[in-house]
């Protein structure tokens, strides 16, 4: 078969995705889209209440299924990439890869529907909505995406601009433990002219920022993890002391129990950095936080075989512990699964992903296309 012949459309349907990014649980116009594409090729839509699909082709429920998993919300960043396909959304921008995500699995669900009949088990997409805020995963199995009929196996892959041609998986542990936290340092508010009437909320957080980049240098390659402080809020006038300023943030850890550890660690540095600055700080660290992926044996061969196949040596098992994370890790405490990492960073970018100036190299979507497409092949 000549994937090439689905190249161009691949590529211009990510250019659309890029251009017409929607925020996590505002995707309406995108849902439409891709339940319109996915229609006109015979699949069986199912809605979900708010925002989200799943597709269907087959539908027996004497057989089991194979489930394809895409993101498809965006971020709330400016785009600011010098590209026609560029976001006509202001303030949003697939720089997450979604718009690559959503345009490989249409052009995939095509190409499956053209050849069905090498197919004998169901196959189900699953257009989830909200990965970006942590909620998509379990809405979708609320909504029973993972039934009628059961999903056996379960794909799920992402696009890298780690490097510029490739497919790289992990053998078992495929992401980090990630958790949110949300920090509130309290002080009393006074006119600066009397400062000493005061306790400066500023001065306090800047005290607990330092504190959590100081428990930061501790990580290590063996056992990585970070605080991430993504938001800071506070004050009300440039001429009065703050009393209240709120930080909020992740935490990610590649053991699971060391997420715990390192929440102790931070409300006793914070309690530590109140002594100095007089400041009452209210700590949330969330107690449930996203577990880690963990790749199914038999997923991992059958995705290194085909991924050999299409890639050569380019394909390889990763060995390093990144801290990324994905709450689709529900997904693989239901079935076996597996997460395929294709790398398609562009020659003279180097921004990575989450940054307003990220792309992705348009002519490694079609390779993703095949590899996807085979591996369906033979794992089913």
């Amino acid at each position: 078969m000549d994937f090439k012949i689905y190249e161009k459309e691949v590529i211009n349907l990510r250019h659309y995705f890029r251009s017409h990014p929607e925020v996590s649980s505002m995707e309406v116009e995108t849902t439409k889209y891709i339940s319109k594409y996915m229609s006109d090729l015979g699949y069986k839509i199912t809605l979900m209440p708010e925002t989200g699909l799943t597709a269907l082709l087959f539908e027996d429920t004497t057989k089991p299924a194979i489930a394809i998993r895409c993101e498809i919300d965006a971020l709330p960043i400016n785009d600011e990439i010098d590209a026609p396909y560029r976001s006509q959304n202001n303030g949003v921008c697939h720089a997450c890869g979604h718009d690559g995500n959503i345009a490989t699995a249409l052009v995939l669900a095509k190409v499956i529907a053209q050849n069905k009949e090498r197919f004998n088990k169901n196959i189900k997409f699953m257009f989830e909505p909200a990965e970006e805020t942590g909620s998509g995963a379990k809405y979708m199995l609320e909504n029973k995406a993972f039934e009628n009929p059961d999903v056996e196996s379960f794909i799920m892959f992402h696009y890298s601009v780690g490097d510029k041609f490739g497919m790289s998986l992990h053998e078992k542990q495929a992401s980090a433990t990630v958790g949110n936290f949300e920090i509130t340092v309290n002080g009393k508010s006074s006119h600066w002219c009397v400062p000493q009437k005061g306790v400066d909320a500023i001065f306090g957080v800047s005290k607990v920022i330092e504190a959590l980049n100081n428990i930061n240098k501790t990580s290590t390659e063996e056992n990585p993890f970070i605080i991430g402080a993504g938001i800071i809020t506070g004050g009300t006038a440039n001429n009065i002391i703050s009393d209240k300023v709120t930080i909020t943030g992740n935490i990610r850890t590649w053991k699971y129990e060391d997420y715990f550890k390192l929440s102790e660690t931070i409300k006793k540095a914070i309690s530590d950095a109140d002594a100095i600055t007089g400041c009452k700080t209210d700590v949330f660290i969330r107690e449930d936080p996203i577990k880690s992926i963990e790749n199914n044996s038999y997923l991992v061969s059958k995705a290194l075989e085909t991924g050999k196949e299409i890639f050569g040596d380019k394909c390889f098992i990763e060995k390093r512990k990144f801290l990324s994370g994905d709450n689709a890790s529900i997904y693989f405490t239901k079935t076996k699964g597996v997460l395929v990492v294709f790398l398609a960073a562009l020659e003279n970018n180097t921004y990575p992903l989450h940054h307003p100036k990220m792309d992705l190299n348009d002519k490694n979507l079609i390779y993703a296309v095949e590899t996807l497409y085979k591996l369906i092949l033979n794992i089913q």
